[in-house]
This record gives C-alpha cells, sequence and structure tokens, in this order.
C-alpha cells in the first residue's frame, strides 16, 4: 500500500513538473470570467528562489499559467489579456504566448524560429488588437535587438515592419497616445559598442501598413536572394525593386503594397538607373545607352515612365519616353562603338556641332556591319581654357576637314573655334567655348547613305 502511494506521489511530482506553459481550449471553458489582470494584484511573476513562473489568481485560487522561464507578462491596454516569452532565457529559442482570461485560453501565437537562429526579445501592445515583437539573433551578446513584426491577434498574421541592417537593430520601443519611439542600436564597425538613435513613427502609419495586401518580405520573396540590387521605398507604401540576373540588363519592378500591384518598367535592354521619383505615377530614369543584346552604344539619355491610370489586372501600366539627357561640361560621358572611322566632315549648327565619319580605305565592311554607328567617343573638359574636348578612339581626321577650316557659324552663341588634332591611335575635337556655365547634349544619326553623324549641342543650364 506504502508503495502504492509513493508511486502516486511521484507521479504527481512529474506532472507537476511538466506544466510549463498550459495551453486550454476555449471549448472546455463552462464560463467566461469577468477579470481584469493587474500586474501585482492578480498576475504574479513569482520566482521564490527558483525559476520564475506566471501565476493567475482567479476567485482566490492561484492558477500557474507557465512555468518555463516565462518573461514579465505584458497586459493589454483592455486587461483582458497579456502576453509573454517562454522559455525567455539567454541563447534559449522562445515562443510568444497570449493569455486570455475571459476565454482562459494560453496560447502560442509566434513559434521558434529555429531556421534563422532568431528569438523573440520583447512584446509589447500597440493598442488592444496589435502587438509589436522585436525579434532578433538568439546567440551571443552582440545583437541587443533585431528586427520589428506587428502582429494582428484578430487574424493571426504576422508582418515585418522593420528589418535589421548589418550595423543597426531595433532595441526597444515606447508607446505613446498617437505615436510609437522606436529605438535603435547602431553599432561601430567592430561590432564593441553601440549608440542609441531615436525615430518616431505615428500609429496612423502602422495602421495603414497592416491594411497592405503585401509585404516588403513578400516582394522579396518575388527573387532569388543573388538578383536584388536596390530596394527603395516611396512613401510608405510603393517600392521599387531593381534586380539583374547573370549577362543580362537590370531590371525594374514597381510594387503598391497596399493593393498588391507589380507594374514592370521596360528597359528596352538598356542599362539604366534611377534619377527621381517624381510620384507615384512618374519615374525617371538615366540610361548609359549600352544596348545588351547589340552592343549599339548611344548618347546617354533620359527614359521616363508615366502611368496615366493603376491596373491592378496589368503588369505594363506605364508608358516608356524618351528624352534627351543634359550634363554639365565637367561630367563626362562615353558613347559610340565604332572603330576604324574617318572624320569626313565638320559643321557648326545653331547651338553646336555635327560630326559626320565615314570608314578608313579598307575596312567599309567592318564599318557599315550591323547598324552604323560613329567610333568609341569620350568627353572631357578643360575649365581653366574653357575647353570643351571629344576625343575619338581609332579614328583619322579625313583629307576634306583637313584642307577646309570649319566654317563658325556667326549666330551661334556658344563656340569661340574649333582645332583638330589627329594624334597615334585617336583625333581630337577641341571646342573653345564663349562661356562656361552651359550644358550640353547629343544624339547619334544617320544619313540616307547609313553614313552616322554626332549631333552635339550646348544650351544654358537647365533646372534638374
Amino acid at each position: 500500500m506504502k508503495r502504492n502511494i509513493s508511486f502516486c506521489l511521484i507521479i504527481i511530482m512529474i506532472l507537476i513538473l511538466s506544466i510549463g506553459c498550459t495551453q486550454s481550449n476555449s471549448k472546455q471553458v463552462n464560463k467566461e470570467i469577468d477579470l481584469k489582470l493587474q500586474m501585482g494584484e492578480n498576475v504574479l511573476y513569482m520566482k521564490d528562489n527558483g525559476p520564475p513562473k506566471l501565476v493567475v489568481k482567479i476567485n482566490g485560487e492561484k492558477n500557474i499559467i507557465c512555468d518555463n522561464f516565462p518573461s514579465r507578462p505584458v497586459i493589454s491596454p483592455d486587461k483582458r489579456r497579456m502576453v509573454y516569452i517562454s522559455p525567455f532565457e539567454f541563447e534559449t529559442f522562445g515562443e510568444v504566448y497570449i493569455y486570455d482570461v475571459k476565454r482562459g485560453e494560453n496560447q502560442i501565437i509566434i513559434t521558434k524560429d529555429n531556421k534563422k537562429q532568431n528569438t523573440p526579445k520583447s512584446v509589447y501592445w500597440l493598442d488592444d488588437r496589435y502587438l509589436l515583437v522585436i525579434s532578433g539573433y538568439a546567440y551571443g551578446t552582440a545583437h541587443v535587438g533585431g528586427d520589428l513584426y506587428i502582429y494582428d491577434t484578430l487574424n493571426n498574421k504576422l508582418r515585418l515592419y522593420i528589418e535589421a541592417k548589418e550595423n543597426k537593430e531595433v532595441k526597444d520601443i515606447k508607446i505613446h497616445d498617437n505615436y510609437i519611439t522606436i529605438y535603435y542600436a547602431v553599432f561601430n564597425d567592430d561590432f564593441t559598442d553601440y549608440k542609441v538613435k531615436e525615430e518616431t513613427i505615428s500609429k496612423e502609419k502602422l495602421y495603414n501598413f497592416t491594411k497592405y495586401k503585401i509585404t516588403l518580405e513578400d516582394v522579396k520573396n518575388n527573387y532569388n536572394k543573388d538578383e536584388i540590387i536596390t530596394i527603395k521605398e516611396y512613401k510608405d507604401k510603393y517600392v521599387l525593386v531593381e534586380t539583374k540576373k547573370k549577362n543580362e540588363v537590370n531590371s525594374f519592378d514597381f510594387y503598391n503594397l497596399e493593393t498588391g500591384d507589380r507594374d514592370i518598367l521596360f528597359n528596352n535592354l538598356d542599362y539604366m538607373e534611377l534619377l527621381d521619383i517624381k510620384n507615384e505615377n512618374q519615374l525617371i530614369f538615366l540610361s548609359n545607352g549600352l544596348n545588351s543584346e547589340s552592343g549599339f552604344h548611344r548618347f546617354p539619355y533620359i527614359v521616363k515612365f508615366i502611368r496615366y491610370e493603376e491596373n491592378i489586372e496589368s503588369k505594363f501600366d506605364f508608358n516608356r519616353i524618351e528624352e534627351r539627357a543634359y550634363f554639365k561640361l565637367s561630367e563626362n560621358t562615353t558613347f559610340g562603338n565604332r572603330t576604324v572611322a574617318v572624320i569626313s566632315d565638320i559643321r557648326i549648327t545653331l547651338d553646336g556641332i555635327e560630326i559626320l565619319f565615314k570608314p578608313q580605305k579598307g575596312k567599309e565592311a567592318e564599318f557599315f556591319a550591323d547598324y552604323t554607328n560613329i567610333p568609341i567617343t569620350k568627353t572631357s573638359y578643360n575649365k581653366e581654357q574653357i575647353q570643351f574636348i571629344l576625343k575619338f578612339d581609332n579614328t583619322k581626321v579625313g583629307d576634306f576637314v583637313k584642307d577646309n577650316k570649319v566654317k563658325l557659324n556667326s549666330e551661334n552663341t556658344y563656340i569661340k573655334d574649333i582645332d583638330i588634332i589627329q594624334k597615334e591611335g585617336m583625333s581630337l575635337v577641341l571646342i573653345n567655348l564663349k562661356m562656361d556655365n552651359i550644358e550640353y547634349t547629343g544624339e547619334i544619326n544617320r544619313l540616307n547613305n547609313k553614313l552616322p553623324f554626332l549631333d552635339l549641342d550646348f544650351t544654358v543650364k537647365k533646372m534638374h
């Protein structure tokens, strides 16, 4: 008999020690409890010279909610629920629990993330519905914070709001009436110390984020990680993603997180870089003029993408418009891709210069192959002499140009005179200017006989 009693006592002790964080189902609750949770009164965080445990007193009876090293609980504004992390220990993967006193439920809402080796570090009530969760790397002491997530307790949806960077993590949060304050840990180069920086974000902005159909994390998952070059956010709900696949030009996709709309910006197989996002319906790029398929190299130009109406059923809402690009005299450009050329004629226009090219003798087949273009051209500027320089690689000066001095147009506002120099492997056209507060632009054109020419124009500085 004594042996049986001892055995039963051992079983009871094992059950008590293995309680951990109890989970209950609301269907098992016969009566909803009308009780407001208050720390220190009916919510007890007890240590008693041992591991901490979380206890709730209901009708004078102590109920152990969790004894698996829980964190100190955070009670919701309406006092009906509390949230905590368990186990909350150094270098241990924890889970986030939410306890509902009215329904008698204690449920895991965020499970372990062993794959990323992240663990919840802090949890906060934004209001009675939404939670803010800081989750970061579980091991070591270098990482004091992590990513910031928003959890919707109504639909059980977890969304990444701020992703930690290599040297910047979300460390802490304070909730105010209409906004929150985010405290970042910004580390030095060797990660031995950090400074705390603050940022305030309105609650309205956070609520708008919860309504979005897709998140930044969803956008990233559309691509291989090594394909993404840059991600630029605009007005909180728009994202421009630049990607590049091997042996291809860079591509751009524009997302609306609120609607889930994705639009492809047609690159025409030319390399582009973003200059400006004027608004969600107008994006401006600069193309360096180089085409990945043909090798043809135009003068750099502006590409505008303009949308007149958003259509979530279409991925091509934006119209592509090309315009001339204007550069300061000191901004060097490169264009053209032919060799074995001859400068056959130079003419001064009202606002610039035109330079015509023909093939070197015996090189006609090479010159006219594919789509004819001018020689590889590089610009530079001598500020002291107010001299704009065109350098043409592997190009000779034709007899007609040598024998006939370039005639200046008296109406030309910008050009004083021109010098033409032929050197080994190159030719130089030195354009001496009347003023230096001007800009230049160019375009490569062809005559009916397919001979290419450069149309270079100067203008007073434009507003950028």
